[in-house]
């Protein structure tokens, strides 16, 4: 408890540092934690805790203590001279193991999103380190892993037909039945009953939907849900990053591929459940892609390949629209990047999407939300 106070108390004085008048103490918090050296007391405590939360043989520090720690690592990241300090005493290895350790208990998944907050801040400082540990893998892999655990209590999915190039537009309303071999899952790689939408039982993990998909095909998702707040905060930190990082030139190699492994499967099941998600991570969801799209414009026919501007278009135009600023202030740009191809602008208008922007435009849910972002864009005039 001492030392949970004394690390709250440090993280007192690092936060008010931007606010306050007196000299900076950073530097000086910095050289008596010894927060910069491989060896200082500050970063042998946090390799020390993280192994112990870690390993189920070891006993854990209180969670007060892990948790002040944690804080601590986060204010500091915060600063430049504070992420260089933790960038030269080589925390980012220990920060990515506990991404990749998988404890299910609420508490730890507190500690995975703070990890990645400090991950995001100090990344800018040392992307090499976080190259060299994988650490894009990671946020991947636990991003799928905790969109898996959010399956088991929410299974519903968008389902669309496959389109068949050469064929005449499908009418996006009625869709009329098709055989099982002209028709297939959303990723487009295993065949599916007429319907546009099921779920997965809650006991199923992901691979065996596939085995599964022709006995279970509810219309909906499960209604009065809502994706557990420790959790959400996760995904949010994972998805910040991910949209930052599609923009950072050191990563353009790493990120040009990222859409070819399991990330497409998370983001449609985000997209899919705006209700049980909340609006504010569908909308980190859809900027994700539509911050790969005008990044990456040649990897758009992969995307529609597997199926996720499919899900993105139903979300936005057939099923009903978050009523939130963001997420409405954000169909242009949506809309602009799913329409960069000849293939992308037909599919595009298949949905009659005037029909439904009206309507959205029109309807009284919509305008409070309009008119919020109508009052703040007068402050700084309407060109801002």
């Amino acid at each position: 408890d001492i030392k949970a106070s004394a690390l709250k108390t440090l993280t007192s004085i690092i936060h008010l540092e931007r606010t306050t008048k007196h000299p900076p103490r950073l530097q000086e918090i910095i050289e008596t934690t010894q927060a910069n050296s491989y060896h200082g007391f500050l970063p042998a405590l946090v390799r020390q805790c993280i192994d112990k939360l870690t390993d189920d043989s070891n006993e854990r520090f209180p969670q007060s203590l892990s948790t002040a720690l944690f804080s601590f690592l986060y204010h500091l990241a915060s600063y430049e001279t504070g992420g260089d300090a933790l960038v030269n005493c080589g925390i980012m290895q220990s920060l990515i193991k506990v991404v990749n350790y998988y404890d299910e208990s609420q508490d730890f998944i507190m500690f995975v999103t703070r990890a990645v907050r400090v991950i995001d801040l100090i990344t800018s400082l040392d992307i090499t380190s976080f190259q060299t540990n994988n650490g894009l893998q990671a946020f991947i892999n636990r991003l799928e892993h905790e969109i898996t655990q959010c399956r088991k209590e929410q299974p519903f999915i968008i389902r669309i037909p496959k389109r068949s190039q050469g064929t005449p537009t499908i009418n996006l309303d009625s869709h009329p039945p098709l055989s099982p071999s002209a028709q297939s899952d959303i990723s487009g790689e295993h065949p599916i009953l007429p319907a546009t939408t099921m779920h997965l039982s809650k006991d199923m993990d992901t691979s065996e939907l596939l085995d599964e998909q022709h006995e279970l095909m509810p219309s909906s998702p499960i209604p009065g849900l809502s994706c557990y707040h420790q959790r959400a905060a996760l995904l949010k930190s994972i998805l910040n990053y991910l949209k930052r990082a599609f923009t950072e030139p050191t990563m353009a190699d790493t990120t040009r591929h990222i859409m070819d492994a399991s990330l497409p499967n998370s983001l449609k099941h985000i997209i899919s459940n705006a209700e049980y998600y909340g609006p504010s991570l569908f909308h980190l969801a859809t900027d994700v892609v539509t911050s790969f799209i005008f990044q990456e414009p040649s990897q758009l026919s992969s995307l529609q390949d597997n199926g996720l501007t499919d899900v993105l278009m139903h979300a936005l135009l057939k099923k009903d629209v978050p009523a939130a600023r963001d997420v409405l202030a954000s169909l242009p740009n949506i809309f602009s990047a799913l329409c960069l191809n000849t293939r992308g602008l037909e599919n595009f208008m298949e949905y009659k999407p005037f029909d439904k922007l009206f309507c959205v435009l029109l309807s009284p849910e919509y305008l409070p939300a309009m008119r919020r972002r109508r009052g703040t864009d007068t402050i700084y005039g309407t060109a801002s």
